[in-house]
């Protein structure tokens, strides 16, 4: 007759903790002939592993358990002389892990409307032996609005991807969300700062440069100090019967742009329109043309070089 006894590293475990298993095989009064072959490791009755023991003594080493509680035991099943065993039950209790979860996207940054893609790699924290995790990751920006992209699945190398044409004008910051699985919980996984610009053709208000032109034709930035110039004071108002709101003649004429460059050296372009002040001492450049908001940005700005050179 035989007796098996086993033992274990610890009780509970994580999953992707590697957990050992060992014990020894002894012969019972009178037999005193040594067991010799080999044990069996069973998990819930299924066996699980094989060993050969040596000198009656065994180790095994089980990489991962699935989360959940095992009834582990070893099973000799006995050799020419002797007689088999089986070991007690003992409990092993392994508890889910975490997920480390990786976010890229490209192209980055993009334009408003532009196809973008969303990749994730979903790892477990413990262990690079167990198959990678299943679930779904749900793209999202979280405090700027609660923004849900969407959701794609885990395929069987733990990776998923997703593609998008709806990603909202500025930036935001996106989380890759993993839902979890059996053996993983759920968790906020990396972030990704992703920026969206308007596309470069579509009109804005910004339609003029935040310059003034000396009747050089040189250019001043609105914060510099121009040379004085008086001629420009008390000019006229444009004419209230001008449908475009902008005058022939006064404080703000426009100067349309003239092939032949008869525009005073000022080199107005076929996309652009020239307000010029007064006697032509400083002018504003709009491009396309002008709007109300250009117009406004305009007066301001001669106002304020008139105001500065009346100093």
């Amino acid at each position: 007759m035989t007796s098996t006894s086993i033992g274990q590293s610890a009780g509970k475990t994580q999953y992707g903790t590697s957990i050992h298993f060992t014990g020894h095989v002894t012969t019972v009064p009178p037999s005193d002939i040594p067991p010799t072959g080999t044990v069996r490791l069973r998990d819930s009755g299924v066996e699980i592993g094989q060993l050969v023991l040596d000198a009656g003594l065994f180790h095994f080493v089980v990489p991962y358990l699935p989360v959940g509680t095992h009834a582990i035991s070893v099973e000799y099943p006995g050799d020419e002389d002797n007689l088999g065993s089986t070991s007690t039950l003992l409990t092993h209790k392994v508890d889910q892990s975490g997920a480390s979860t990786s976010i890229a996207v490209t192209p980055t940054p993009s334009v408003l409307g532009q196809s973008v893609e969303f990749t994730s790699v979903a790892k477990s924290w413990l262990g690079v032996a167990v198959p990678p995790p299943t679930g779904t990751i749900t793209y999202r920006e979280v405090g700027g609005g609660d923004i849900v992209l969407g959701t794609a699945t885990l395929d069987d190398s733990g990776t998923a991807k997703f593609t998008t044409t709806n990603l909202p004008l500025g930036t935001h910051r996106f989380f890759a969300v993993y839902s979890g699985d059996q053996n993983h919980i759920f968790n906020y996984g990396d972030s990704l700062w992703v920026t969206v610009t308007a596309p470069p053709d579509e009109p804005t208000d910004a339609g003029v440069d935040a310059s003034v032109i000396d009747s050089g034709g040189a250019i001043a930035d609105a914060g510099d100090e121009p040379e004085p110039n008086p001629a420009s004071d008390g000019a006229s108002q444009p004419s209230p019967d001008d449908a475009s709101g902008v005058g022939t003649s006064g404080p703000f004429a426009q100067k349309l742009p003239d092939p032949s460059n008869a525009d005073g050296g000022l080199n107005a372009s076929p996309d652009e329109s020239l307000f010029v002040l007064g006697s032509g001492s400083c002018a504003c450049r709009t491009t396309p043309g002008p709007t109300p908001s250009s117009l406004a940005l305009c007066s301001l700005l001669a106002m304020g070089l008139l105001r500065r050179r009346r100093r």
